[in-house]
């Protein structure tokens, strides 16, 4: 369930990073 708040409360964020930003970055953003 944290994992999920974690995903929800950084969606925008995430989704920005990656607009632009290779898979790595994007792994980095949800771990």
């Amino acid at each position: 369930n944290s994992m999920i708040e974690l995903k929800q409360g950084h969606i925008a964020d995430f989704v920005e990073r990656t607009k632009g930003a290779p898979s790595t970055n994007t792994l980095s953003v949800i771990g």
